[in-house]
């Protein structure tokens, strides 16, 4: 049975409205004795305040809003989440976690519900910039908030990312320096976004940079909770249908899961035939078969930075919108290298 406020009034023989002064540091008008003597029966029975009493009384929730668009979709999202969680609890902070499964409707209604609970703030990781802009645009007049790993181009608002174009830059030159000229990009099932866009920039500059006019994008269908086996049918009928390329640059790690399988089952070998570079650096990479080499994203410092600026939003330390970029790092595995031709053709 839960112990409630009138059970400590009780015991320690004082009125609710005494407790209640005691609890809320709202003491001045009780005696110093009467003070000492509730908090010990406070604490002799345990008593934890109701969060959702606290938070009308004080106008703050102590909740914060997390919408991702997926949990399925490897480890990155997790990562992330963990991270945010912690630093939120080390704020006395909870969560109240929503997935939109990359629909954009459906991110708008979990934006509402979080509204209806009052949250005192929302993280959120938007399904596409595209959509929603100009709903997020008055919102957050409305209530703090902080995108992470994408984001809305059209809204100045509080930000955590990666250099995605950075990222995808080192992960293409790294395939070029291994001596590949026909390196496609294979794009995945999540709608277009901020990341993938600069994802595809990076590549293409990368190119472009070195003088190679071979460039191809291979898409997958949509479906962001099947991203491996989407990358997989994608890859298998690019290759049946008798395409070259030396080298493939995925979109992140899942879909590079996706197409290490497909390449497998046609006959190649990797990196021999076709070398595989991911991005997210998913803690499944270093136990594949050929150990998958991957851009890897800070994922914990994104999600503790994430709270910690939506934080400064919600206490009203800082007025002024923040745009933070994180550094993206190359992770030389098994997975990329040159072919026996091109590595003759190299000494």
């Amino acid at each position: 049975m839960w112990v409630t406020i009138k059970n400590v009034a009780s015991e320690a023989g004082v009125s609710i409205a005494t407790v209640s002064r005691v609890l809320n540091n709202d003491s001045h008008r009780v005696a110093q004795k009467t003070r000492e003597i509730v908090l010990k029966v406070a604490k002799d029975l345990d008593f934890r305040p109701s969060k959702l009493a606290v938070g009308l009384r004080s106008t703050r929730s102590a909740a914060l809003g997390l919408i991702f668009p997926s949990f399925v979709a490897g480890t990155f999202y997790s990562e992330i989440f963990h991270a945010i969680e912690d630093e939120a609890a080390r704020n006395k902070y909870g969560i109240i976690l929503g997935s939109s499964y990359g629909d954009a409707s459906k991110e708008k209604l979990l934006v509402d519900l979080f509204r209806e609970r009052r949250v005192d703030g929302m993280i959120i990781i938007p399904s596409s910039p595209g959509v929603n802009f100009i709903y997020y645009q008055r919102l957050q007049k409305e209530v703090p908030l902080i995108f992470v790993d994408r984001y809305f181009p059209q809204i100045d608002s509080d930000r955590v990312t990666t250099d995605n174009v950075k990222g995808a830059y080192i992960a293409t030159e790294h395939l070029i320096k291994l001596g590949h000229k026909m390196i496609a990009f294979l794009s995945g099932p999540e709608a277009p976004c901020t990341s993938i866009y600069d994802r595809i920039d990076g590549y293409q500059k990368a190119l472009d940079d070195h003088n190679i006019h071979f460039r191809k994008i291979i898409e997958t269908e949509k479906d962001i909770n099947k991203q491996k086996e989407c990358a997989y049918k994608a890859m298998k009928s690019f290759l049946k249908n008798g395409s070259e390329v030396s080298a493939i640059f995925a979109v992140n790690d899942n879909v590079a899961i996706g197409a290490l399988r497909a390449i497998w089952e046609t006959g190649l070998r990797v990196p021999d035939d076709i070398a595989v570079v991911g991005y997210d650096d998913d803690e499944m990479g270093p136990f594949l078969p050929i150990p998958l080499t991957s851009i890897a994203q800070q994922k914990a410092m994104m999600g503790k930075l994430a709270v910690t600026l939506l934080l400064e939003r919600i206490y009203k330390t800082r007025i002024i919108s923040r745009h933070i970029c994180l550094e993206p790092k190359l992770i030389i595995r098994s997975s990329c290298g040159a072919r026996s031709s091109l590595s003759q053709n190299m000494l």
